[in-house]
């Protein structure tokens, strides 16, 4: 990737590139396309930010927008070389930086995680902060023009060229209008309208796989002082499943907050009223969230957002697709919020974008065909934070999904991970969450051997239920 904010380094690809959605995967796809397109717009159906300076609001078409949001190793490594002093930017203005395994208090499988020095830093702040702070930095870049108040409502397609080489926009003003581009992103989210404009073309839409989860969150924020309550600068509490079904995350953010997240599994959701959000937390497996904020009193009002399903789609697996055309975050895939992994997935996809960007100008070639490279590469990097989120998902009977005949043993593999006693094992664990590492690298013989040698505490499951669970789905 280039080492500053404006393109010059690569060979020119085309004349103007459109992205659609100036949502944070929007703003990064803008960020990548500016190395190799004379223009790039980004048509956003928001109205423009009233201000880029604090306090910093959500966008109105970003619901889960007021949740909490991490920014993982992973990400904060794409976003430091596509934006060069972004991590001091985010700090001044007022993120916390956080060593992952230091700073962090982190309740998981039954038991509290070891502390110590990892190395993987972690930033902590609203969405909103490190969204404006993204589209400042996008701002600065003169061939990136921000449209706003512009919906787009399809697109245009040559079918003797298979290639979309355009977006209709429509105004209550103006009506509709065609615009032109050599390459288009669609980063409208899991709303997108490709998959319908797809399959009304012909090619079909993508196949989708669905895990319904019945997730629902409630989230605001306390003043915490100047310095973290607890001693950590995030408290996070995750259920065992299947019989615990609430957990709860607290974290430093800017203008020395607290903001607390609740979440809850198959019907038990966190009510949104003062009493019953602190009466949930005291509900959680671990009292430290609730003892947090038992004396403290809501400083913004507390907001649910239900998300019923993790979906993705398989745009890898079509048959036909057309040139000049890409999909990003999550109008390619929406994953459990609970795991924290959708920026950083986003972020790498548009690492990826880079990648294939630069290896067409690096060869003089056309675009033709990169939209397919793209998607399989995009599939492989959704593989990881998928598979680890539905694995701990389908521990609960009511997840609904397809599960695979290897899960039993996929999960007693990883709970033996989480209960080993190992620091170099936990470390391991951490750099795949932290989408740095496959997760077959858990699957390494180095790895392997210190997990079944590591002395696992109490909660470590034995085999023996997982082979029967895996002969009775065989039979079935």
């Amino acid at each position: 990737m280039t080492s500053n904010n404006s393109r010059m380094k690569h060979p020119n690809l085309g004349r103007r590139a459109i992205v659609v959605g100036g949502s944070i995967g929007g703003l990064l796809a803008a960020r990548v396309l500016s190395d190799f397109f004379d223009d790039v717009v980004v048509f956003e159906k928001d109205p423009p930010e009233e201000s880029m300076e604090a306090p910093f609001k959500p966008r109105k078409s970003v619901p889960q927008g007021h949740h909490l949001h991490i920014l993982l190793s992973g990400g904060e490594a794409v976003l430091s070389r596509l934006f060069p002093g972004i991590d001091r930017e985010l700090v001044k203005r007022g993120a916390i930086k956080a060593d992952f395994g230091r700073d962090i208090r982190w309740y998981l499988n039954s038991r509290w995680f070891p502390r110590f020095d990892s190395g993987l830093v972690v930033f902590l702040q609203s969405r909103p902060l490190l969204e404006t702070v993204i589209r400042r930095r996008v701002a600065r870049i003169a061939n990136i023009r921000m449209a706003y108040g512009h919906r787009v409502c399809d697109y245009c397609f040559t079918p003797q060229s298979n290639m979309v080489d355009g977006v209709l926009l429509i105004d209550k003003f103006e009506g509709k209008t065609a615009h032109h581009a050599d390459f288009i992103v669609d980063a409208t989210g899991r709303g997108s309208l490709l998959p319908k404009w797809l399959e009304k073309k012909g090619y079909g839409a993508p196949k989708e796989t669905l895990v319904g989860i019945d997730l629902a969150y409630s989230t605001t924020f306390f003043h915490r002082g100047t310095e973290p309550h607890t001693g950590a600068a995030m408290t996070a509490c995750h259920p065992d499943p299947p019989n615990e079904l609430r957990g709860g995350v607290a974290i430093a953010v800017e203008d020395d907050r607290w903001q607390v997240t609740l979440a809850g599994y198959h019907g038990d959701h966190p009510p949104t009223d003062e009493n019953g959000f602190k009466e949930y937390a005291a509900g959680l497996p671990i009292p430290q969230i609730y003892e947090m904020i038992r004396p403290l009193k809501p400083v913004e009002p507390i907001r649910r957002y239900h998300f019923p399903a993790s979906m993705r789609r398989h745009f890898e697996r079509m048959s036909r697709l057309p040139d000049h055309i890409i999909a990003i975050g999550d109008a390619m895939c929406s994953l459990n919020p609970a795991f924290g992994q959708g920026i950083t997935g986003c972020a790498l996809e548009a690492a990826l974008l880079h990648k294939e960007l630069s290896c067409a100008a690096e060869r003089r070639a056309s675009l033709t065909g990169l939209a397919r490279r793209y998607f399989k590469g995009a599939a492989k990097i959704i593989d990881e934070p998928w598979e680890l989120s539905a694995g701990e998902n389908f521990k609960y009977p009511a997840t609904t999904g397809k599960r695979s005949l290897f899960l039993p043993l996929m999960q007693w593999y990883r709970d033996r991970i989480l209960s080993s006693s190992d620091p170099a094992v936990i470390y391991q664990f951490y750099r795949v969450m932290h989408l740095m590492d496959s997760r077959y690298s858990f699957w390494s013989p180095r790895l392997m051997t210190r997990v079944l040698m590591s002395q696992p505490d109490s909660s470590a499951p034995t085999l023996e239920p997982v082979f029967d669970e895996a002969l009775e789905r065989f039979r079935t």
